[in-house]
């Protein structure tokens, strides 16, 4: 007898924040999931997704093209200030986007309700 070992569902989510790019509708469908737990457990991958990303931005601004040409600037200096920065744009953006679905969520109630007035 094969004992099949069971995912936590932490563990399925960092999976599939890994394979997005090579299957975005399987991971768009498991987005759309009510449950709790795995809410809790999707949470983690998306931040960290939103990081990244938002230290790659701030990695393919201008300012960095230029930042150790400064002689006063190092290696260290640029990977801080690319994870701090980048930390920062990432978490302002996901605010944004979670803000922006739950506006757009909530307006079909604003709009019946301002119907009723």
């Amino acid at each position: 007898m094969i004992a099949v070992a069971q995912t936590s569902p932490e563990r399925a989510w960092w999976l599939r924040a890994l394979l997005v790019l090579q299957a975005p509708s399987a991971v768009f469908a498991a987005l759309r999931k009510k449950d709790e737990r795995d809410r809790d457990a999707r949470a983690e991958p998306l931040v960290a997704i939103g990081m990244l990303a938002g230290i790659a931005s701030v990695l393919w601004s201008e300012p960095a093209g230029s930042f150790l040409d400064d002689p006063g600037g190092g290696v260290t200096a640029v990977a801080a200030w690319a994870v701090f920065g980048g930390a920062i744009y990432g978490a302002a953006v996901i605010w944004a986007a979670a803000g922006a679905v739950a506006l757009t969520l909530a307006l079909p109630a604003l709009v019946v309700g301002a119907s009723l007035l």
